[in-house]
């Protein structure tokens, strides 16, 4: 029996990716993955308040409830009100408050909260009474259901990462992160469509990128896609970066406002077709982007569809093919 227990300790720390006391899991040639406790706990709380808020539905395992004594049960609850009553009209991605406690939260180690500012004091004081339990009844699957997805796709992106940010500053005609792009895996609970969850996001400046794990893994890639489409937050934006510009100046040209948002299908486009075209030679074939299966452009994606691989095969330039789907797109 002990030899099973030791070549089963064996078995998971040469499968699992060991943490740091910053939460680092692995990194990669242009990504580096956490599985940060604090990080877990605050988008876990946050994803429960708002489902709660949005229809009374909870991600809090009916079997862990079950094992807590009134005093856990308590704690977990004081937590998840102190989010539904504070925090859950603060923006993960937008809000000023929210981007300086991600950066600030991510510095700190996985066992304790240390130098707690001011304006976190009691946010925080409301993670540290819920930790014990959290960590006791919840860490541990959530880590396993991190380090599962991280382990369905690290050879992946591995394998893609290149050649897909290659082709992406090409299209974009921008420059990808020089430094490593910081990835946070989040459990949110497992995928669905409950109004409230929690879906992956970034920040700039540096680009920062927060995966959350109700992202389906079907089909094959689909992490991937989401992966980029998060992490080239540098390339395009409605702003900045040549997409936006040519947008823009077509528009201006045509005396009209820009399309709204027509700068985020390009980029949901050319990341679709980069990840396909690269999947394809590393044997994952007929893969359908998500601008093709979940339809979020459904009024412009026949004309992107139309215009946007003659700038993509070279045969036409951004320009170009853009003052054709703007004129399409306003009619």
């Amino acid at each position: 029996m002990r030899v099973i227990f030791v070549l089963l300790l064996f078995h998971l720390n040469y499968f699992l990716p060991a943490q740091t006391e910053k939460g680092q899991l692995t990194e990669t040639e242009q990504f580096v993955f956490y599985g940060h406790y604090w990080m877990n706990m605050h988008h876990f709380f946050m994803e429960e308040a708002l489902l709660r808020l949005h229809g009374n539905h909870s991600i809090l395992p009916k079997a862990a409830m079950k094992q807590m004594d009134n005093f856990e049960v308590q704690r977990i609850e004081n937590t998840v009100e102190y989010y539904m009553e504070n925090l859950s009209d603060e923006d993960l991605q937008t809000s000023d408050y929210m981007k300086a406690f991600k950066s600030w939260i991510i510095t700190q180690d996985q066992h304790a909260l240390k130098g707690i500012p001011a304006q976190f004091k009691t946010h925080c004081f409301n993670l540290i009474q819920a930790s014990l339990t959290y960590r006791t009844y919840l860490w541990d699957d959530h880590q396993k259901t991190l380090n599962d997805i991280l382990g369905k796709n690290l050879e992946l992106i591995k394998m893609t990462e290149i050649p897909v940010i290659n082709q992406l500053e090409k299209l974009t005609q921008g420059h990808w992160q020089e430094e490593k792009i910081r990835v946070d895996l989040c459990f949110t609970g497992i995928n669905s469509e409950e109004k409230g969850q929690i879906t992956p996001y970034n920040t700039l400046n540096p680009t920062q990128v927060v995966m959350t794990s109700n992202v389906a893994e079907s089909p094959k890639g689909n992490w991937l896609e989401v992966l980029y489409q998060q992490a080239g937050g540098n390339l395009i934006s409605p702003a900045s970066g040549e997409v936006s510009n040519t947008i823009s100046e077509v528009s201006a040209e045509m005396l009209i406002n820009s399309p709204k948002d027509l700068w985020l299908a390009y980029w949901y486009y050319f990341t679709g077709e980069a990840v396909k075209q690269v999947l394809a030679k590393n044997g994952v074939e007929n893969y359908a982007p998500s601008i093709v299966r979940n339809e979020p452009f459904t009024e412009c994606y026949s004309t992107l569809d139309k215009y946007l691989p003659l700038y993509i095969s070279g045969k036409k330039t951004l320009h170009a093919v853009t003052k054709k789907i703007v004129k399409k797109v306003n009619r």
